[in-house]
């Protein structure tokens, strides 16, 4: 059964929330803290500071309890089909991707209706894995699968968004590949994300209408290091999909962290240290990696798997589209990984990133592998 779609009145109910955890809060943390300071403990018998807590306690309750009633409304308004259907319009598309990119974990969490499930993606809408449903959202089918996987606040027609022709397009007309985007969550933690890509192809290549051949994973920003943790993840669980790898390239990916992501953690402990204490509600968490996926023991061992590290796979060729010649590998990448200065250049919008892709993707794969995985699809 198909999830009901969000509308504007989620929206709008997710908004009174977030300015209730956020700001009335968050507000109200911090003014305590700060009287405290000047006017003394809250146990303290002087009239004023029992008259200033009694009095600030009741304002924020008041606020909070009016945003919560105003936003349960909303909710039961979505619920009774009024509010615009945020899935009709690409901006409304957009819109829910930058949310989840955003605060998708809390979404996830409490099971809102704006939380994006990862899919497979054709003209705007998501594509179930059942070999009818593929074979009607692609009806020219190939056994290479050149699969786009979006970054950060993205979604699947982030690849379009430019004014040159998008890249899945490109890859289609110029090479025997078939050109597939998914749509996905890009506020969850990386390696979730990872998990949910892995499974997501095992499933492809079982319903697929012809035999795959090989797969090429092309991931921008964070739409890389998902790659890269969906085939560690595979790796370790011994997928089926795995052995038809023959490609991931990666463009602008963040292989160290985002800045992003480390800004936002120092904001988040100068207002920790602003209020004294813990806050009510925790800051957004601006799609955070977790540097124990990629350095500790506790998700490879989760896997099943016990190095140290998401090691490059020895039979896959990475490439590397950098937005500038300093940017620094991961230690431990292949030395032949390439690289291509665009300076400044967008690197989802730029003639020369399409030609780089259509290239490597008619390019024979540089490492095979015997035997040749096939998967036919189920009788």
């Amino acid at each position: 059964m198909t999830a009901a779609p969000a509308r504007t009145t989620d929206t709008a109910a997710l908004a009174l929330d977030g300015l209730d955890q956020l700001v009335v809060r968050t507000a109200y943390d911090i003014e305590r803290a700060a009287a405290q300071r000047l006017l003394g403990s809250a146990s303290s018998r002087w009239a004023p500071v029992r008259l200033h807590d009694a009095i600030a306690a009741a304002c924020y309750q008041s606020l909070s309890a009016c945003l919560r009633v105003t936003s349960a409304s909303a909710r039961a308004m979505s619920a009774r089909g009024i509010g615009r259907s945020l899935e009709h319009t690409p901006m409304g598309r957009a819109a829910v991707a930058v949310l989840n990119g955003l605060m998708g974990a809390e979404l996830s969490r409490i099971g809102d209706r704006q939380a994006i499930t990862m899919a497979l993606r054709a003209n705007g809408r998501d594509i179930a894995c059942v070999p009818r449903r593929l074979d009607e959202a692609f009806p020219q089918a190939g056994g290479h699968l050149a699969i786009f996987v979006h970054g950060l606040c993205g979604n699947d027609e982030s690849w379009a968004a430019g004014t040159a022709r998008d890249y899945p397009e490109y890859v289609q007309i110029h090479t025997e590949a078939t050109s597939i985007t998914i749509r996905y969550n890009s506020g969850l933690p990386v390696g979730q994300n990872g998990a949910h890509l892995d499974q997501l192809l095992s499933e492809l290549c079982a319903a697929w209408p012809t035999s795959v051949q090989r797969i090429s994973l092309i991931g921008h920003g964070m739409g890389g290091v998902v790659i890269r943790a969906a085939s560690h993840h595979a790796h370790a669980s011994r997928s089926a999909w795995l052995p038809a790898l023959s490609d991931i390239i990666s463009l602008g990916s963040p292989v160290a962290g985002a800045g992003g992501e480390r800004t936002a953690h120092i904001g988040a402990v100068m207002l920790r240290k602003a209020a004294g204490q813990a806050l009510s509600a925790p800051p957004i968490d601006v799609g955070h990696i977790n540097p124990e996926e990629w350095i500790g023991a506790e998700v490879t061992r989760r896997w099943g798997d016990t190095r140290q590290s998401a090691a490059p796979l020895p039979y896959v060729d990475y490439r590397f589209v950098l937005p500038r010649l300093d940017e620094a590998l991961e230690p431990g990448e292949p030395s032949d990984a390439i690289s291509a200065s665009l300076a400044g250049a967008g690197l989802l919008d730029h003639q020369r990133v399409a030609e780089l892709l259509a290239t490597w993707l008619t390019a024979r794969r540089a490492h095979p592998i015997e035997p040749r995985v096939r998967y036919d699809t189920p009788v």
